[in-house]
């Protein structure tokens, strides 16, 4: 699956119109998964992930990826 999401802000300070603070910021996340099975004993499943943060004002981005993998025996 795949979700974003974007935000924006915006913060108002009373009596001071020069100081107002705008806030934005994007997401992204990608999942993908699957399971296997190479006999009747041996089985697991995969999962690998990816994401980034992004502050559209600051420029800044955070990225991530991960990889999960479980395997099963049965005898």
């Amino acid at each position: 699956d795949v979700n974003y999401n974007k935000d924006n802000s915006f913060t108002v300070y009373p009596g001071n119109t020069t100081n107002n603070n705008e806030n934005s910021s994007d997401n992204f996340q990608g999942r993908m998964s699957t399971s296997y099975r190479f006999t009747s004993t041996v089985s697991g499943s995969m999962q690998v992930t990816v994401g980034q943060r992004r502050d559209l004002d600051a420029d800044l981005v955070d990225r991530s990826i991960g990889l999960q993998a479980t395997a099963a025996i049965s005898f």
